[in-house]
């Protein structure tokens, strides 16, 4: 009887501490830098249309998303992260801590019980026992969202909803491609990396697989260039401390310029790459440093800064700008909006990927 008893409290307080920190996570969130939330907000929209019907229609999924995955720009760690270093209570420090450890994903509804409904991972084949509030699912349904650990058993995230009217296998092969696609960019990344990094273009490509299979068509996958990136974002072992100081002067331009946490690495990843191939013998790091950027914003991001504003970033001259950002270009095989070294959630990135599959329907 006694243990019962125990079990019992303990249960109540997983579902009072699971209820608690959803709240005021949420809040903590809201509570952000209008600049950081506008920018998680580009990030989670992309090319969809963001009127105050949509935003309010994808919220929960937005709210998910921005507290679970979302790299804040300074440390590249999830809200959930360091919220979790503001709570006192162990139990709700340990329940962050494995809140940011899961990955949105599709699920299958296996079965509903009275209790609980048990919903297969479609990607692990992992079945969990969920506690969900409200009407149940249908059997059979495919689902997609995220469910976070509590106790012995599994309860909603922000956001966990039903998908109708297609069967997963509509959609997996847009998930292989995209993650062939991340692969170019980090060669040993793996499914909860996909899924956790970049849900928000998953989302936006099954709605579209959704909307081509309705239309009576079926959507291709787009080929996947072979070039991968070496996925390096600190000084392989050996590298010369010239080298080491372009990553240093790349470090510094990415704090200064406020670029976010993965623009930041990007350009580590192509200066790495290109090192590698080219071994330059660099005398002088900031013009390297320079090169670097100047033929990440032409041939990357598309933007328009020209080699005399990014060589003043660096404070040298254009004409060393040039050449170091031909040779850097060259050396990667650099591609426009190449996604070895893009942000795929980036607006034009997303439009792009988006005609890319459109371009393959048949």
């Amino acid at each position: 009887m006694a243990e019962t008893k125990v079990l019992s409290l303990t249960a109540v307080r997983h579902d009072r501490a699971y209820r608690k920190l959803l709240t005021d996570l949420e809040s903590y969130c809201l509570d952000f830098e209008e600049e950081e939330l506008s920018w998680a907000e580009d990030l989670f929209y992309g090319g969809e249309t963001t009127d105050a019907a949509d935003q309010e229609r994808w919220y929960p999924s937005f709210t998910d998303w921005l507290a679970f995955s979302y790299p804040t720009c300074e440390s590249g760690l999830p809200p959930a992260a360091l919220f979790a270093v503001q709570r006192r209570d162990s139990l709700e420090r340990d329940l962050l801590a494995a809140w940011c450890r899961t990955r949105p994903g599709f699920y299958l509804v296996d079965e509903v019980q009275p209790d609980a409904v048990l919903l297969r991972d479609c990607v692990t084949g992992a079945v969990s026992p969920v506690t969900m509030e409200g009407a149940p699912p249908t059997p059979g349904a495919l689902m997609m969202g995220r469910i976070l650990p509590v106790g012995d058993g599994w309860r909603t995230g922000y956001d966990l909803s039903e998908l109708r009217g297609l069967p997963w296998e509509a959609y997996a092969p847009v998930l292989d491609a995209e993650l062939a696609r991340m692969r170019r960019a980090w060669p040993e990344a793996g499914w909860d990396d996909l899924l956790r990094e970049r849900w928000p273009l998953l989302r936006g490509l099954v709605g579209l697989s959704g909307l081509v299979v309705k239309a009576g068509k079926q959507m291709g996958t787009p080929p996947v260039p072979a070039t991968r990136s070496r996925g390096l974002t600190a000084p392989p072992p050996g590298a010369p401390a010239t080298w080491v100081a372009v990553a240093a002067a790349l470090a510094e331009y990415g704090a200064d310029g406020f670029l976010a946490f993965g623009e930041r690495q990007n350009l580590q990843r192509l200066w790495w790459d290109a090192a590698l191939t080219l071994q330059p013998k660099v005398v002088r790091p900031k013009p390297w440093a320079a090169g670097v950027v100047y033929a990440w914003h032409h041939w990357v991001t598309d933007e328009e800064d020209t080699r005399a504003e990014v060589g003043e970033a660096f404070g040298v001259g254009p004409s060393a700008v040039g050449p170091r950002a031909r040779a850097v270009a060259e050396a990667v095989g650099l591609e426009f909006r190449d996604d070895r070294y893009a942000d795929p959630l980036e607006l034009s990135v997303r439009t792009q990927r988006a005609l890319d599959y459109m371009a393959v329907v048949r």
